[in-house]
């Protein structure tokens, strides 16, 4: 039986989860390669619309740069959009149905670090 004060592991953030989705995208298997990926830096972009902030671009920096998120607003607030990565070769489409997961990770890491995208109408007005 185990003793109640045993410490139980940390859960995964969402920082990690989505490092660890960022390693799986590139192709870094070995534990160098997911150091490598944890030096790197993250920059989140917001980019605007018609009616104001459409979504942000995720890019993992870095020589060469390992990859772009484009990340649509309604997929920020409700989950239920489309998100795209691109690794300088190829375009990957992540969908709510078909990467639950993948979708979501990047998901929860976006709301974690930029949570002003949570406040705000869904759609703007018409005057």
């Amino acid at each position: 039986m185990k003793q109640a004060t045993e410490e139980r592991p940390a859960l995964p953030t969402a920082e990690d989860r989505f490092l660890k989705l960022c390693c799986r995208l590139i192709g870094l298997r070995s534990l160098k390669g997911r150091r490598e990926m944890a030096d790197r830096k993250v920059v989140i972009t917001p980019y605007g619309g018609e009616y104001g902030t459409a979504g942000v671009v995720i890019v993992i920096e870095g020589s060469p740069p390992r990859g772009t998120f484009m990340v649509p607003i309604d997929a920020i607030r409700t989950g239920d959009d489309v998100i795209f990565y691109h690794d300088g070769w190829r375009l990957r489409r992540f969908r709510p149905y078909d990467y639950a997961h993948d979708f979501m990770a990047v998901v929860h890491y976006v709301r974690e670090r930029c949570p002003e995208l949570l406040i705000g109408p869904l759609k703007a007005r018409v005057k």
